[in-house]
């Protein structure tokens, strides 16, 4: 299946000023509210969220400013 994947593509916003273009040479943070797995770039393998991975992401330098965390993460248990 992977072999098939495109290697780019867009997700088409209501205003195009917001499309993102996505692909192999560009990276995208999200959030992760709701996510129940994270992909761990080190190893290579994907696991349960845990709330080491939420306390990595809200360090991040390129979430500044994009607010919106909540207190509560359902799902998301220690490591």
């Amino acid at each position: 299946a992977l072999k098939r994947a495109p290697s780019s593509f867009t997700v088409y916003a209501r205003n195009p000023a917001h499309n993102v273009h996505v692909s192999t040479q560009s990276l995208h943070y999200e959030p992760m509210i709701g996510r129940l797995n994270c992909y761990d770039y080190v190893t290579g393998t994907t696991h349960r969220t845990t709330l080491e991975d939420v306390s990595h992401l809200i360090k991040s330098e390129g979430l500044r400013g994009l607010g919106g965390f909540l207190p509560r993460w359902a799902g998301v248990t220690g490591r």
